[in-house]
């Protein structure tokens, strides 16, 4: 059974449908989110990033009992109090059962979080490994978090991401010859090239690439319909 259409989805959703759908061979993980992101063929709708003193005090109220951090954390404040209220907004939301049916927070964005949320079509790529921020403290000596970094898709990017998997340029080369396979694999790097065969390069993905672009508004409008009626059915 197909999964609903969801306006913003995370990236083990999309991961997870590339796989039941076979749109790759073999087992994906985020870095291939993160190499199409970084080539700006399919880049997430927003994402949300804490400034990292913000994000160890989120962290530090999940985890009381770790002791004092040894890194500088967010004082009280106005900054403060608008990031635990969009977690806690984003949470009531994905508890509906809960907290009742209300509007997702990032449909109309209340102006107190916009330090927070951004598009990143809109700005120069991070590489994701940087998304983790140092949460030290007295009971761990050196310690990394990422669990409040956020990067909702749409779901119709799943599509997207279909059409965009032929992107590119494609050399049909035989890598059961130990010594191609060897060169491919070391490609870039000093002293080694890719190993020369026939090349295919397809087109069709550069004109879907721009017919995403175009129509992007007509297809959030198709999944935000379909989410509000399957909502609106399962009353």
């Amino acid at each position: 059974m197909a999964p609903q259409l969801k306006r913003y989805v995370n990236a083990q959703y999309i991961l997870k449908e590339v796989q039941r759908l076979k749109i790759v061979r073999g087992h994906v993980t985020e870095s291939y989110l993160e190499n199409l992101e970084m080539v700006r063929l399919v880049v997430p709708k927003l994402r949300i990033r804490y400034p990292d003193t913000v994000t160890r005090r989120l962290w530090l109220d999940a985890n009381p009992d770790i002791g004092a951090m040894t890194v500088d954390v967010e004082p009280d404040g106005l900054r403060l109090d608008a990031a635990f209220d969009l977690e806690n907004a984003l949470f009531r939301h994905q508890n509906q059962r809960v907290y009742g049916r209300r509007s997702h927070p990032l449909d109309d964005l209340d102006t107190r979080f916009d330090e927070f949320v951004h598009r990143p079509l809109e700005r120069t790529f991070v590489p994701w490994s940087e998304f983790h921020v140092e949460v030290s403290n007295e009971t761990y000596e050196t310690l990394y978090d990422n669990r409040y970094i956020k990067t909702p898709y749409s779901s119709w990017q799943v599509l997207q991401i279909s059409e965009m998997a032929e992107m590119g340029v494609h050399i049909l080369v035989n890598l059961d010859d130990e010594k191609k396979l060897e060169s491919a694999l070391r490609a870039g790097q000093e002293g080694h090239e890719m190993p020369l065969g026939p090349i295919r390069v397809p087109f069709t993905p550069i004109h879907l690439l721009r017919d995403f672009a175009t129509h992007e508004a007509a297809l959030d409008a198709v999944v935000w319909f379909s989410e509000e009626s399957d909502e609106a059915l399962s009353q």
